[in-house]
């Protein structure tokens, strides 16, 4: 996919025209709508697609839309706020096609109510919800910061290591490395690809102690709904096991994926392990003698992922074991490929 970057208005706002054979999609006309439709010449526009209902984003939707009869398409929290008629109203999560390319819908409330990012294979529109060097104001109607926050945490799970990031205003940029393994890398060294336990797998703990917890309390209420002095203090203490399981349900995951952190370099494998202690360890390419994956039907069914085995040079077994890793085959076939590049 081809993606064109146009500066436009006096608020410089980025205008991004998207072509994929012969088929195209602008992003926030937000100004200057003969500059626009010369870059897409030749072209079939389907969609006129607005982050957000700001003027800088939206005052040449009109005028676009009259020479090139694109459908427009604006989240559905942001009619209160415009003055044009939409062709469709987003939701969040729709799929937008472009030639053979698909373009997902994400809702990233905060900065307006309906503001929207839009991904694409390994790239991403943000709008003005996230910026290189900061995020989007929420000073203005139906801004929020409390929902731009959970916005964010939402996009740190979507964006990954390297990924192109368009923002509304100011130059594109790549998401950069996590800081935690700066101080581990040598000269040269670059982070390549992160990982970690699976996220279906965590997710399936959390639930699993939410349940227990659940059950304890049902126990818990019928027990003190007893006359017996007995029965109440079960109930009592049934209560307690309850509350202390559903903590653990909130942290178990989040202590487990903190505490099993993976990294693929340019010339090295980095497993680190621990929260308070952590535990590095580093395997280079050239001593990596094997690499098997094992994965059960459960696994691979509900959670897709495995175990990943390490053989190296000099060892009587597997140097490193990895439990319940994401995409293993994946992972492998990455380890795989940056092993040959390192023997070149």
């Amino acid at each position: 996919m081809e993606i064109k970057r146009v500066v436009v208005g006096p608020l410089l706002t980025n205008c991004y025209i998207l072509i994929s054979g012969n088929e195209a999609v602008v992003i926030d006309p937000g100004a200057e709508p003969e500059k626009i439709l010369k870059e897409i010449e030749g072209k079939k526009l389907n969609y006129i697609i607005l982050t957000h209902y700001h003027w800088d984003h939206t005052l040449a939707v009109p005028k676009i839309k009259e020479k090139t009869q694109a459908k427009i398409l604006i989240h559905k929290e942001e009619k209160d706020f415009i003055t044009f008629q939409p062709d469709q109203f987003l939701d969040g999560g729709e799929e937008i096609r472009i030639g053979n390319e698909y373009l997902k819908i994400i809702h990233t409330p905060g900065h307006t109510k309906g503001s929207i990012c839009i991904l694409g294979e390994n790239f991403i529109f943000t709008g003005d919800t996230l910026f290189e060097d900061g995020v989007g104001r929420t000073d203005l109607p139906g801004g929020s910061e409390k929902d731009l926050k959970e916005s964010l945490k939402k996009l740190e799970n979507v964006i990954k290591f390297k990924m192109k990031i368009y923002p509304g205003h100011g130059d594109p940029f790549e998401k950069k490395m996590n800081s935690s393994w700066k101080k581990y890398l040598g000269e040269g060294e670059k982070i390549v690809f992160e990982f970690s336990l699976a996220k279906k797998y965590l997710a399936f703990l959390r639930f699993q102690w939410m349940g227990y917890s659940f059950f304890l309390l049902f126990v818990s209420l019928f027990c003190l709904k007893s006359n017996s002095l007995f029965f109440k203090l079960f109930g009592y203490l049934f209560l307690f096991i309850s509350f202390l399981f559903f903590l653990i349900s909130l942290w178990m995951p989040w202590y487990l994926r903190k505490s099993n952190q993976f990294a693929l370099t340019n010339k090295r494998f980095l497993a680190k392990r621990g929260f308070l202690n952590i535990s590095l360890t580093s395997i280079p390419y050239s001593k990596i003698t094997d690499i098997s994956v094992t994965q059960n039907f459960w696994e691979k069914a509900l959670f897709n992922c495995g175990k990943i085995s390490i053989d190296t040079a000099g060892s009587p077994g597997p140097e490193l074991v990895l439990e319940k890793i994401e995409n293993p085959f994946f992972i492998k076939t990455k380890i795989d490929e940056l092993s040959s590049k390192d023997n070149e």
